[in-house]
């Protein structure tokens, strides 16, 4: 300053300006140092979160949708563009939705919901959670166990199919979800690919998602059909039997009493 007093020139006024400027970002670098075990704790909580909960993904932003913590690379710093975000920070959170991660290469369940002060009520950041379907998927795959040809999906409000026991594409609609939307105590047939086929489902949430077990007709009834053959032998050997015995009965009484009753009768005559 005493410098800039006695001897002012361009130079040296960009050269104090500069300093005072470096001396600015030191200083609210140093501010930003007090936050870092904040973040880091809040960063230790979405990763024990992760692993309580099966998330393969949590993001924490600030007010403006800037990443604050992460838990897994993400390509985007900024998050106040997209839809779940502006949904969280305007509603308070996001109805579950699934989607394709072209990141994880995975079919995804994303909720998210807003942080507010507590004070004025305002959204001062949003958290964001991202779910494999993996654990969903064996756990349908379990509930079919052996049942002979009988899948489980798990279907979205939509009807498309999120996760599932077995090889049906995911985040495509479901043949039967018309008819598993009115299965709820009942089982209802549909048709898909010239087949018959019985649905019946379960809801699981308000947004229309529903457990949904389906069966074709052809392999439901095998087992019926199979049964049905055994019984029709059963009965016909049964019947085989009771000829035979009748007959037998038949020689029986004719040898043991008929033909006395005769020779019996032939004597009296004589």
């Amino acid at each position: 300053i005493v410098t800039l007093l006695f001897d002012i020139s361009t130079m040296k006024a960009l050269l104090w300006g500069g300093i005072f400027l470096l001396l600015w970002i030191a200083s609210k670098y140093l501010e930003d140092l007090k936050h870092i075990t904040v973040l880091s704790g809040v960063w230790r909580y979405l990763a024990s979160l992760q692993g309580k909960t099966g998330a393969i993904e949590a993001i924490l932003t600030d007010r403006w949708g800037h990443n604050i913590a992460i838990t897994s690379p993400t390509q985007d710093f900024m998050q106040g563009d997209e839809e779940w975000w502006q949904t969280a920070a305007t509603t308070g959170s996001t109805a579950p939705k699934a989607e394709f991660d072209d990141w994880s290469k995975q079919v995804v369940l994303i909720m998210a919901h807003s942080i507010r002060d507590p004070a004025t009520q305002q959204a001062i950041g949003v958290l964001k959670l991202t779910y494999g379907m993996t654990r969903t998927d064996s756990a349908l795959a379990r509930s079919s166990g052996n049942s002979g040809g009988i899948e489980v999906e798990l279907l979205d409000g939509q009807g498309n199919v999120i996760a599932s026991s077995g090889n049906t594409p995911r985040m495509k609609p479901f043949a039967g979800a018309r008819e598993a939307v009115l299965a709820n105590d009942s089982v209802k047939s549909y048709q898909v690919e010239g087949r018959r086929a019985w649905v019946t489902s379960v809801p699981v949430s308000d947004d229309g998602w529903r457990i949904a077990a389906h069966v074709d007709e052809a392999t439901a009834l095998a087992e019926a059909h199979r049964v049905e053959r055994y019984l029709s032998i059963a009965t016909a050997a049964l019947g085989l039997l009771l000829l035979i015995g009748l007959w037998l009965l038949d020689r029986f009484v004719a040898t043991r009493i008929t033909r006395p009753t005769v020779v019996l009768a032939a004597a009296a005559e004589r």
